[in-house]
């Protein structure tokens, strides 16, 4: 396949275009704070917020700009995280309570992130239209369907399934072998949601440094120091929050944090009718395939997101890396030729 899908490629998060990535760099480091939180993404605004508003002093490093990484250029899809391991394979993996417990979590987590949004009156274009996944394999259907019914036994969770003669009322494709939908699921622009949670913070306080990477942290009796690529830091407590982006500098998450890496392809802009067509329900979707991708309308309905794994590190310097998507949008979507 040659590379001219990607001649015109711009080689930057799409999601950046709506929500530009920002700088803090003005202000000197401070000698000390009471909590040092170090990354920027959802997790370290998230605590850095409710932390302030219980009235701690709280101070936030970012080793680049703020929300470089995954938080502002994810898939945007919102669930319950149960996507990876089928409920039997949990409960067969760790037992029936702790894969209750699990499923609980991921709950939990899609109802707060929810009323995050409208407690904060972040605009983010949160849009709770349902995630459908497409059956790759005839068996796989089958396998959804008790799949579906053992996640409404063990975690009240709403789904039905969609046959492959009805397939089209979920989706423009005939790719797949029907389908599961979760109406619970949603989406949201996760740059937007960033810049919004970034915006609470610093009002209830937060002081965030970008350009600040942490090079070491070592433990002084009753205070924790933090070397950064902007000073040092003395703090009472520390709070890593770089999941993925973890480096030797945090040896404990480096040893246990696998990272993966994964892109999005966008589309250009296309025509209401095409869309309409494609993804008539505005859903996020995905597949049953042991590598499986991630895909959704923009948030203006105009392009095709499609996400999924890449081999090693993300290249911008290298379209080739990205081809696989291109591929397979096409088999699920074969009018986007072109």
């Amino acid at each position: 396949m040659n590379l001219d899908p990607f001649r015109d490629a711009r080689f930057t998060p799409w999601w950046w275009e709506w929500a530009p990535r920002e700088t803090r760099t003005k202000e000197n480091l401070p000698k000390r704070a009471e909590i040092a939180i170090v990354g920027s993404g959802f997790t370290g605004l998230v605590a850095a917020l409710q932390l302030a508003r219980a009235g701690r002093d709280v101070v936030v490093l970012e080793a680049d700009t703020v929300g470089y990484g995954a938080s502002s250029r994810n898939g945007g899809q919102v669930g319950s995280g149960n996507q990876r391991f089928t409920v039997a394979k949990l409960i067969e993996l760790y037992g029936k309570d702790q894969a209750q417990a699990l499923l609980q979590e991921g709950i939990s987590a899609l109802s707060y992130i929810k009323a995050m949004i409208g407690a904060e009156d972040i605009q983010c274009h949160y849009r709770e239209a349902g995630r459908f996944r497409g059956a790759s394999r005839p068996k796989h259907y089958d396998n959804l369907a008790r799949d579906m019914d053992d996640l409404h036994t063990f975690a009240g969770v709403e789904s039905y399934m969609v046959p492959q003669a009805e397939l089209g009322s979920e989706i423009g494709s005939s790719l797949y072998y029907g389908g599961a939908v979760l109406p619970g699921d949603a989406s949201l622009h996760p740059a937007l949601y960033h810049s919004g949670l970034l915006d609470r913070a610093e009002s209830a306080g937060v002081r965030v440094f970008s350009h600040a990477r942490v090079e070491d942290v070592q433990d002084r009796g009753q205070k924790l120091q933090i070397t950064s690529a902007r000073g040092v830091l003395s703090a009472d407590k520390v709070l890593i929050a770089t999941n993925g982006y973890s480096d030797r500098s945090i040896p404990y998450f480096y040893r246990r944090v696998v990272p993966v890496a994964s892109a999005i392809i966008a589309t250009t802009e296309l025509s209401p009718d095409l869309m309409t067509r494609l993804m008539p329900k505005k859903r996020v979707c995905g597949d049953t395939r042991r590598v499986h991708h991630y895909y959704q309308s923009s948030p203006d309905g105009l392009r095709v997101l499609m996400g999924g794994r890449l081999a090693g590190r993300a290249d911008t310097t290298r379209p080739q890396k990205f081809v696989h998507l291109y591929r397979h949008m096409l088999e699920i979507f074969p009018e986007l030729a072109g």
